[in-house]
């Protein structure tokens, strides 16, 4: 399973990295394909409560990135608070439920990385995107390699206290090392903030496990041969790009101005 996480690291790690490196244009073109890919899986994980449900998840996943992406992110903000709240409306019960999480946990963190690249250039986004790595990797690195007590054994039985720790750390590490190559000032703050990113990551991961539970799937889709579905790979992403672009939003800025 170990050599699964570093394979799919070795394709998906320089997919991201060059679109982020190519442009705003080629890393929103990539943000859309992603969405449609978790859309669907989401629509297979909830298809007993709500059919094709992915074509709404889509559409107002694919508006709000496009919306984002020419400018327009109070627009897109308000597309998706509105068609959350249209959801449970229009399907009451599971359905709409489901719905709705769904718009929120695709829509929302699409949008923030287009966000981030659009306002922030590159840099934040190299920054998240490695410590989200390094987290995943090292956990379950450590998680192998220590074992110990379960973190969370009705969620997810496989993952440690250790291995949650060595992940941890493994960002902080991965965080001043960046500062150290950004020559900051003060190099703590991004450990600080790495350090944070990669517990929201971990809970991100845990959550996803706990959806998986919920509808008794393994993985979310097979859209990654050998590695399971999009979401598997992506969901400490999609737990730390909201938080991470609003913390750029409300202090003016990314990883140059907190160091």
């Amino acid at each position: 399973m170990l050599r699964y996480r570093f394979a799919s690291a070795l394709v998906m790690i320089p997919l991201a990295v060059t679109a982020i490196w190519l442009g705003a244009l080629f890393f929103n073109m990539l943000t859309l394909l992603f969405t449609i890919a978790m859309a669907w899986e989401w629509n297979s994980m909830v298809k007993g409560h709500l059919g094709l449900s992915s074509l709404v998840v889509t559409f107002v996943g694919g508006v709000a990135t496009l919306a984002v992406s020419v400018g327009y992110t109070q627009t897109a903000l308000v597309v998706i608070g509105i068609s959350a709240m249209m959801a449970m409306m229009v399907w009451p019960g599971k359905g709409g439920r489901w719905l709705t999480v769904g718009i929120l946990y695709i829509s929302l963190p699409c949008a923030a990385l287009v966000w981030l690249r659009e306002t922030d250039g590159p840099e934040t986004l190299f920054w998240l995107f490695l410590i989200v790595w390094v987290t995943d990797i090292a956990a379950y690195g450590f998680g192998r390699w220590i074992g110990g007590p379960r973190l969370a054994p009705s969620v997810s039985p496989g993952k440690t206290w250790a291995g949650a720790i060595g992940g941890l750390v493994a960002a902080m590490w991965a965080g001043g090392g960046i500062a150290i190559l950004l020559d900051l000032a003060t190099p703590w703050v991004l450990v600080a903030a790495s350090a944070g990113t990669s517990v929201v990551a971990q809970l991100g991961d845990l959550a996803e496990s706990k959806l998986k539970r919920h509808f008794g799937v393994k993985d979310s889709g097979r859209l990654i041969p050998g590695h399971g579905g999009v979401l598997d790979r992506v969901d400490g992403l999609l737990a730390t790009a909201p938080v991470v672009a609003a913390a750029v939003f409300l202090s003016g800025g990314g990883v140059q101005l907190w160091g």
